[in-house]
């Protein structure tokens, strides 16, 4: 049997309140705040256009990575691109679809795959402009 009191193994009762001084009922969970933060508006330069604009605060972190990525910042550019077309999950599972493990394979072997993948994901791609993997 496990450690502690028993009791607290037994499901709720309804109406039984088991953490009385618990977040209060109807109070906005983390995520609702951070949305409702985020949408919030703020007139800044649009560093893309060059304009005073109203932004959100969504808008301004994006342009934020977008200009650190333009900078080279690599974590940066893998966020904003995981983040717009899921990318590099799609890439991974595409790799665990390999006929053998990568390191038992020969460098031709593992261009075909690549090769492979690259097909698949330009067929679920949605975008024209998608760019060969080199």
């Amino acid at each position: 049997m496990p450690a502690g009191n028993p009791e607290n193994m037994k499901p709720a009762r309804p109406g039984e309140v088991r953490n009385p001084s618990g977040r209060p009922k109807g109070s906005p969970n983390r995520s609702t705040v951070a949305r409702k933060w985020l949408a919030a508006r703020e007139k800044k330069t649009n560093p893309m256009t060059g304009s005073a604009e109203w932004l959100t605060q969504e808008d301004i972190v994006t342009l934020s990575m977008i200009a650190r990525a333009r900078g080279g910042n690599v974590a940066a550019y893998k966020a904003l691109m995981e983040q717009a077309y899921g990318l590099n999950k799609r890439l991974e599972l595409s790799i665990d679809q390999f006929q053998k493990e990568p390191d038992e394979m020969s460098m031709n072997e593992i261009d075909v795959e690549l090769k492979i993948i690259e097909e698949k994901l330009k067929e679920e791609s949605e975008f024209d402009d998608f760019e060969e993997i080199t």
